[in-house]
């Protein structure tokens, strides 16, 4: 496998992908003292992805999150998917999107692919101001248990603070189609390393657009059950201490040790944000916004004994923490009309905005 890697820069920002799984491997940001630090954790060789489950900044799918005993039906027709979660299949199984080694399009003229195989994952790679990149790939019919032929494209567009990632899909048959990025982040730019150097992300302040949250059974599963954040251990609707929610007896309880739940997003005007995540200490502060109804927040809570980071030490549990915006969890199973749902020859389409400044 070619270690090929393209860079983006603004004067704000500087971000790194690869191929393989169109996967953020760094995102460089400046503090409020204009100092830069990589805000997101990746891999020290991108290829170990290969043979990690913890999706660090790939795309994933074909359905993100979980779908209940590996299985669904469709147009009356039984479906029988890979189950690499205990009893249930995620992030499209044991060979998803973020296995799968991704052509590159270039979508500025200037931007074109590099070899950079003699060179750390990611170390150097073209660049150009406001630049972008699409990464495409295809996932044949029968792959991990789905139906028809899916064709996928990623477009990341750096503009300025803002990092536009644009997913489209499209199948020759009736198929499930619920991809996310799955990024972590650590606004501290020092996440917490195995030999304990390093920040969790306790000390973030997170606040999410949403009123209600999905619980989860043992096994991390939603039934498509709603509770209300309202005098939740899950209340985020106000900048809340991450770590005053993990301390919570729910979180510290659960199955899932953490947060990795959904969260239902209120409706609101395009330009209101669904996530905002921001560390006080360094000032920087991320805000996302999306199209789709629900993101799903996951604290790391299993992130260590993973390979090397880009630290040069695997990373501890809680040394950053993903959002995933998405579809529902688990829809297939519950909703009268579920929009994971994609007809053969319409086009899906999500964009989500990653927006960066310092307070």
């Amino acid at each position: 496998m070619k270690d090929t890697c393209i860079t983006l820069r603004s004067n704000q920002l500087t971000v790194r992908l690869s191929p393989l799984g169109a996967r953020i491997m760094s995102i460089e940001a400046p503090d409020r003292s204009g100092h830069r630090d990589d805000i997101v954790l990746s891999y020290a060789d991108v290829r170990d992805a290969l043979n990690c489950d913890r999706m660090l900044g790939a795309c994933v799918g074909r359905v993100a999150n979980r779908i209940a005993g590996g299985w669904f039906t469709l147009n009356g027709q039984e479906f029988r998917l890979a189950r690499n979660n205990g009893p249930n299949h995620l992030h499209g199984g044991r060979r998803g999107f973020d296995k799968k080694i991704f052509r590159i399009l270039p979508t500025d003229p200037d931007l074109s692919e590099t070899d950079d195989s003699s060179e750390p994952a990611c170390s150097s790679g073209p660049h150009r101001k406001g630049a972008a990149v699409t990464f495409t790939t295809t996932s044949p019919d029968g792959e991990e248990g789905y139906p028809g032929t899916v064709t996928l494209q990623v477009t990341y567009r750096l503009e300025g603070s803002c990092l536009r990632i644009l997913i489209t899909g499209r199948s020759d048959r009736d198929t499930l189609l619920n991809p996310t990025v799955h990024t972590y982040f650590n606004l501290t730019g020092h996440p917490l390393l195995a030999d304990g150097t390093g920040t969790d992300i306790g000390g973030h302040m997170l606040q999410i657009r949403a009123d209600t949250w999905y619980p989860v059974d043992q096994n991390g599963l939603t039934t498509g059950a709603l509770l209300q954040t309202e005098n939740s251990p899950l209340n985020f609707r106000m900048p809340t201490h991450l770590q005053s929610a993990l301390n919570d007896d729910y979180c510290s309880h659960c199955g899932t040790r953490g947060i990795d739940h959904s969260f239902r997003l209120t409706e609101a005007p395009a330009d209101t944000p669904a996530v905002i995540l921001s560390d006080p200490v360094s000032g920087r502060r991320l805000r996302i916004f999306t199209d789709r109804p629900a993101v799903h927040v996951y604290t790391g809570n299993y992130l260590s004994g993973g390979p090397r980071s880009r630290q040069g030490l695997p990373y501890s549990n809680r040394a950053g923490i993903a959002f995933e915006p998405q579809f529902p969890p688990n829809e297939i199973h519950y909703a009268a009309h579920p929009a994971t749902i994609l007809r053969a020859g319409e086009t899906f389409r999500t964009e989500t905005v990653y927006a960066f400044d310092t307070e």
